[in-house]
């Protein structure tokens, strides 16, 4: 899996590689901000380095199959994002409050 620096480019909300759609959906699931257990916290910050989830596992001392539960979780919880956009979420969500606030309301207009 790629990181999220690696897809960045790819990413943008002008349609030039990315979608508008997709952008959206982000935006709204960051604006959404369901309440995350611990560990889904903790896969979810993880998810951003675009490890497996072999790797995650190991790095927690949890099986694989938990690991997956909990994306699936985060997926349920934030309207079945890709788990690309959870790892670009979770990129969003170190964001500063007030910027992250002011690229929802941006998309919200228009």
């Amino acid at each position: 899996m790629r990181s999220v620096d690696q897809v960045d480019e790819g990413c943008s909300p002008d349609g030039v590689g990315g979608t508008t759609a997709a952008a959206d959906a982000l935006l709204r699931a960051l604006a959404l901000d369901p309440p995350l257990t611990e560990t889904e916290e903790k896969i979810l910050g993880l998810l951003r380095g675009g490890p497996s989830n072999a790797a995650i596992a190991a790095h927690l001392g949890i099986t694989i199959r938990t690991v997956k539960f909990h994306v699936a979780n985060l997926r349920v919880k934030h309207r079945g994002l890709s788990r690309l956009q959870l790892c670009l979420l979770a990129t969003l969500r170190r964001l500063d409050p007030v910027a992250a606030g002011a690229a929802v309301g941006s998309t919200a207009q228009k």
